[in-house]
């Protein structure tokens, strides 16, 4: 195992050699986030190199599968806390790989507007990205159309309608009582002319009035209350084609750009729905939203939702992996279907 010297007592590196004998048994003295891995391409290793981590001698996860042809680096989200202890190793013959990140100071984290590591980081990621793969598109304005109007309250509700006047006129009272007796008399009058005109025959608690059957005086009329249908569930359009329906409406704190967001889900291709990559039990799946640290339709398809709720991402191609074949499970130009539940935001 090799410690890269710390920069500013914050940078964090491993190196890992091929070969499950080579396991590195990994216990961290402060929190720390991993968040890429590389492999070291002027050595000689197998066409994948799987890096393999495990959280006990019974439980191991694939993080990432790298390839010198394919794919030489991956940004992984690891978060591990201050004296949690894991394994890893790299099941091939041949592979080196180097894990980096970044240590955390719990103690002395700034707030969000004031601590930039994260997105200086995930900036440099995207730009060696970008440099051994080619550019992308142009994310900078991702979200700002749907950001605007998230918050806003309309403050125009004084509605004529709503509001009851009093007028404290006895004189109006008085003139009020004599013209509803004027109107109880016309109604016996309209009341004796109906009762000649009308036949009413009176069966089973109703009366049939001009052939037409309507129910009796003395029937109580049974009103149900309207169905609510709820526009929870309704698909919404965002930006770069990401589309999101609330399956439940969590009733917790909301997801923020800057806030950790804590998530449990389940990743399918929307091509035939095989599963490709799964968190659903356990200690949740965590990154800072709107970082970076994870594909653009995550970034902005837990935007808003609230702790408690399940909701369904559809990322297309231009806001996940785009041209870029991950691994043997996620083909080029996939579109990636995500059931998700956000269960804490920190």
């Amino acid at each position: 195992m090799v410690l890269l010297n710390e920069l500013e007592n914050s940078l964090f590196g491993l190196a890992l050699e091929a070969g499950e004998s080579k396991e590195i048994d990994f216990k961290s003295e402060r929190m720390v986030h991993i968040t890429m891995a590389s492999l070291d391409v002027k050595k000689k290793s197998d066409e994948f190199v799987p890096l393999i981590v495990k959280t006990s001698e019974t439980s191991k996860y694939i993080l990432c599968t790298l390839s010198k042809p394919r794919v030489m680096q991956q940004p992984v989200q690891l978060m591990l806390n201050a004296g949690e202890n894991v394994k890893f190793y790299l099941d091939c013959q041949q592979g080196h790989v180097n894990l980096t990140g970044y240590y955390i100071q719990e103690d002395n984290l700034m707030p969000f507007e004031q601590d930039d590591r994260a997105e200086k980081i995930a900036k440099a990621n995207r730009e060696l990205a970008e440099y051994m793969y080619g550019g992308g598109e142009d994310d900078s304005n991702l979200g700002s159309e749907d950001d605007e109007d998230d918050d806003d309250v309309d403050d125009d509700g004084d509605d004529e309608n709503g509001i009851f006047v009093s007028s404290g006129d006895d004189e109006e009272d008085e003139d009020d009582d004599d013209e509803d007796d004027d109107d109880e008399e016309d109604n016996d009058e309209e009341d004796d002319d109906e009762e000649e005109e009308e036949e009413e025959v009176q069966t089973n608690g109703k009366r049939k009035l001009n052939g037409a059957d309507v129910k009796s005086k003395n029937q109580k009329t049974e009103e149900k209350p309207p169905k609510l249908v709820s526009a929870d569930n309704e698909t919404k359009k965002l930006a770069g084609g990401v589309t999101i329906k609330d399956t439940k409406v969590g009733k917790g704190p909301e997801a923020k750009k800057g806030k950790f967001v804590h998530v449990y889900y389940a990743g399918r291709l929307k091509q035939n729905g095989k599963q490709f990559d799964s968190c659903q039990s356990g200690k949740p799946f965590k990154f800072r939203l709107g970082s970076g640290e994870v594909i653009k339709g995550w970034d902005i398809g837990f935007e808003n939702m609230k702790v408690g709720g399940k909701r369904q991402i559809v990322v297309p191609p231009n806001m996940g992996y785009g041209k870029k074949r991950m691994g043997n499970d996620i083909p080029a130009n996939s579109t990636l279907i995500f059931d998700v539940e956000l269960k804490a935001v920190s």
